[in-house]
């Protein structure tokens, strides 16, 4: 449907825009630090919950 007699490079520019937009406006959440875990609210010999479970 795309694509057209004589018409490849508007049917090459729209596939390009659909498949790059995205990934251009996610980048940075790719990039993006995770939070550091932190420890210091569990109490010492505590298990935690998953790890109990297991």
């Amino acid at each position: 449907m795309l694509v057209a007699p004589g018409r490849l490079g508007v049917s090459v520019a729209a596939v390009v825009g659909v498949t790059a937009v995205p990934v251009l406006l996610l980048t940075r959440s790719f990039f993006t630090p995770r939070p550091e875990r932190t420890t210091a609210a569990r109490t010492e010999g505590a298990v935690p919950a998953a790890d109990a479970a297991g």
